[in-house]
C-alpha cells in the first residue's frame, strides 16, 4: 500500500479521498432524509415501482404522482436495483400530512407524508427498496464530482488542485449531497452532462478521433433519455461541432471538412435514435404528440403563470435560486442557517471576482492568440451562460416552483471549474495545495453538519424506529384487542412538583390497522389491591398520532404520569388495560395468544418510602 502511496501522484490520492468522502456523506444525508421527503420523490419512487412490479410505464394524469412525463433510462436502472426486493411489502406508503405548513390546516409540520416506524431501520420491502435507489443516486452523484474534477484537470495539467478544489466543492455542496441522496433523474443528467463536458474539453484539446465522437453519441443518448432538459446539451454539442469543425477546415480543406461534418452529425443523430426514438413514437401514440406536452399542461395547470411576471419575480428567482442552489431542503422548505448561505457567498463572490482577474490577465498576457485554456474557459463558462438564460425563461411561463436552484446542477462542473479557478487566482499567495485542502475541509464539515443539525430536527415523528424494540424494557408479548400489542414498559417513582408520582411507559405496536382510538388506564394499586390513582390516556393523542392513525408496525412509545396520594407507603403495582372511551367496554387481553381477562397487572413493583 505505502509503495502503491508512494507512485500514485498526490492529485489522484486527493480525488480518491474526495469521492469516498462524498459517498460516505451523501450515503448520511440519504438515511437521515425521511423517506419522500425530497422534491418530487413521490413521483420518481413512484415510476420505478411501476416498472419493476409491472413493468410498464406510468401514463400521465391529473393527481397522479407526477413524474410519468420523464424519459425513462432512471427509472429503467432504479427498478433493475429494486428487483431483488419484497415489493408486494410496503412499508414505506405514502400518507399525506394534512399538519403540513402552509396546507390550511394551521399546522407547522415540515413533512409532506405521516411516517410510520415501518420505513425503519432494519429496512424491509418497499422501504428497502427505496433506500437502495438512493444509493445508486449515490453512485451516479459520485460520477458527477469524477468527472468534474478530470475536466480540470485537463484544462489545467499543471494546477492538478484546480481540478480537485472544483470536484471537492461539487461533492460538499450540501444540495448536491441533499439531491445525490434522493431518488431523482437529475442526477442521471447531471452525470451525463457532466460526462459529455469532459469528452468535449478532449476532443478540442487532444488529436481528435472517430471514437470519441460515438463516446459524445452515447452521452448524449443517455442526457434526452434521462430528462427532456435538453436546450444546454444542445448548445454546448452544436458549439463543439462548429469549432471543430471549422478548427479542421482549415487544414483539410473545405470539402472534407463538411463531410467530416455530416458524418458526426450522422453518427450523434443515429445514436439518439436508435435508443431514444421509441420514446417519441410512443408518446405520438398515447398522447397524440412526440413530447407529451399536451397531457403534461392538463396534469400540471397550476404551474404556469396566470399573470405577467413583474420585476419582484426577477429578484425573487435569484434569491431562490441562489438559496436553492447551496442548501435548501425537504421540499425547498428547510433552510440552511444565514451563515451557511453567508459563507458560500464569499466562496462564489471571490471566485467570481477571480475568474474576471485571470481572464483580464489572460487576454493582457499575449499580443497573438489567446491560449488554448482562456478558450476552454470560455466554453465552460457558454455552458454555465445558457442554461441560466434558459432557467430564466422559466419566469415568463412558470410559477416559482421552477426557479429551484438543483436544476443548474447539469452545469455543476463548469460552474465548480469556474469558481474553483477564480479562488486560485485571487489567493494566490498561498499555496495551491494547501488553499484546496482548507476549502475543502470546510465545506466538508459544513456539509457533514447539515443533515444532524438541520435536516433531522425539522422533522418531528411519533412513531419510534423499529430498532427502539430492541431496547425496550421489562419486555412482554401481550395483545390488547385485535391490534394493541404490548411489547414492553418502564415504571418508576419519580418527585413532581405536586410530590411523588408514578412514571409508566409503555411501547406500543400496532399488530395491524387499528379502527378506533382506544383509551388506555393504568391504575396504580396498593399492597391491598386497591386503586390509588389512576391516569388514562389513548397512547399518542397529545402528540396527534392516536390510535386509529397507526399503521401495522407502528411502535409508540407512551408516558403517564400518574400523581399519588400525599403520605403514602409502601409497595406498589399497576394494572394496565384498554377500552373504548364511548361505551367503557373493555378489550381483551391475550399473553403469549392465550387469554388473560381483560387488564393486565404489570410484573415490576414500585416503592414509596
Amino acid at each position: 500500500m505505502k509503495a502503491w502511496i508512494t507512485r500514485t501522484q498526490p492529485h489522484r490520492i486527493a480525488a480518491l479521498a474526495i469521492v469516498v468522502a462524498f459517498i460516505l456523506i451523501a450515503s448520511i444525508y440519504s438515511v437521515v432524509t425521511p423517506l419522500w421527503e425530497a422534491p418530487d420523490e413521490l413521483g420518481h419512487f413512484a415510476y420505478v415501482i411501476e416498472l419493476a412490479r409491472y413493468g410498464r410505464l406510468p401514463m400521465q394524469e391529473k393527481g397522479g404522482p407526477g413524474e410519468a412525463h420523464q424519459p425513462p433510462l432512471y427509472y429503467m436502472l432504479g427498478a433493475i436495483v429494486a428487483l431483488p426486493f419484497n415489493l408486494a411489502y410496503d412499508t414505506a406508503p405514502y400518507r399525506y400530512d394534512r399538519m403540513l405548513e402552509g396546507a390550511g390546516m394551521g399546522g407547522t409540520d415540515k413533512s409532506y407524508s405521516l411516517h410510520g416506524s415501518a420505513e425503519t431501520f432494519p429496512w424491509e420491502g418497499t422501504a428497502l427498496a427505496f433506500h437502495a435507489v438512493r444509493l445508486l443516486s449515490v453512485a451516479i452523484g459520485a460520477g458527477t464530482v469524477l468527472f468534474t474534477m478530470l475536466a480540470g484537470w485537463l484544462i489545467f495539467p499543471r494546477r492538478r488542485s484546480i481540478g480537485a478544489l472544483a470536484g471537492a466543492l461539487v461533492a460538499f455542496n450540501p444540495q448536491f449531497l441533499f439531491l445525490s441522496g434522493s431518488v431523482n433523474n437529475d442526477n442521471l443528467l447531471n452525470l451525463a452532462m457532466a460526462a459529455l463536458l469532459y469528452e468535449s474539453l478532449r476532443i478540442l484539446l487532444q488529436q481528435e478521433r472517430m471514437r470519441q465522437w460515438v463516446v459524445i453519441a452515447i452521452w448524449s443518448s443517455v442526457a434526452v433519455l434521462t430528462k427532456l432538459n435538453i436546450v444546454t446539451l444542445g448548445v454546448v454539442v452544436a458549439t463543439l461541432l462548429i469549432v471543430s469543425t471549422v478548427r479542421k477546415g482549415l487544414s483539410a480543406g473545405r470539402t472534407r471538412s463538411i463531410k467530416r461534418l455530416a458524418t458526426v452529425i450522422g453518427i450523434i443523430g443515429a445514436a439518439v435514435v436508435v435508443t431514444c426514438g421509441w420514446w417519441f413514437i410512443r408518446n405520438q401514440i398515447v398522447y397524440g404528440d412526440p413530447l407529451g406536452w399536451n397531457a403534461f399542461i392538463a396534469a400540471f395547470e397550476w404551474i404556469f403563470r396566470k399573470t405577467p411576471p413583474q420585476w419582484g419575480d426577477v429578484a425573487g428567482f435569484f434569491s431562490f435560486e441562489y438559496q436553492s442552489f447551496w442548501g435548501m431542503f425537504g421540499w425547498i422548505n428547510i433552510p440552511s442557517p444565514s451563515w451557511v448561505y453567508l459563507g458560500f457567498g464569499v466562496v462564489s463572490a471571490l471566485g467570481a471576482l477571480g475568474c474576471v482577474i485571470w481572464a483580464v490577465r489572460q487576454l493582457r498576457a499575449r499580443s497573438g492568440p489567446v491560449r488554448a485554456e482562456f478558450w476552454l474557459v470560455a466554453f465552460l463558462a457558454m455552458a454555465f451562460v445558457v442554461q441560466e438564460a434558459y432557467m430564466l425563461a422559466y419566469i415568463l411561463r412558470f410559477v416559482y416552483t421552477f426557479y429551484q436552484g438543483r436544476y443548474l446542477f447539469i452545469v455543476i462542473a463548469p460552474i465548480m471549474l469556474l469558481l474553483s479557478l477564480g479562488l486560485h487566482e485571487i489567493l494566490p499567495k498561498l499555496d495551491d495545495g494547501l488553499r484546496a485542502t482548507a476549502i475543502a475541509l470546510t465545506a466538508a464539515a459544513v456539509a457533514l453538519y447539515l443533515p444532524f443539525g438541520v435536516i433531522r430536527p425539522a422533522y418531528t415523528f411519533v412513531p419510534a424506529p423499529k430498532w427502539t424494540a430492541w431496547f425496550a424494557p421489562n419486555k412482554t408479548n401481550l395483545r390488547f384487542g385485535p391490534g394493541m400489542e404490548l411489547i414492553g414498559y418502564g415504571a418508576n417513582l419519580t418527585t413532581t412538583a405536586k410530590g411523588k408520582a408514578a412514571t409508566l411507559t409503555t411501547y406500543w405496536r400496532a399488530a395491524q390497522k387499528i379502527d378506533f382510538d382506544y383509551s388506555t388506564f393504568a391504575h396504580v394499586l396498593n399492597g391491598a389491591g386497591e386503586v390509588i390513582a389512576q391516569q388514562d390516556q389513548a397512547p399518542g393523542q397529545d402528540r396527534g398520532y392516536p390510535p386509529s392513525l397507526w399503521e401495522t408496525g407502528d411502535i409508540i412509545i407512551d408516558t403517564s404520569t400518574i400523581v399519588l396520594p400525599p403520605g403514602v407507603t409502601g409497595d406498589y403495582r399497576i394494572r394496565l388495560g384498554a377500552y373504548n372511551y364511548l361505551t367503557g367496554a373493555r378489550l381483551g387481553v391475550s399473553k403469549d395468544g392465550s387469554a388473560a381477562g381483560d387488564f393486565i397487572v404489570l410484573d415490576k413493583n414500585l416503592s414509596a418510602p
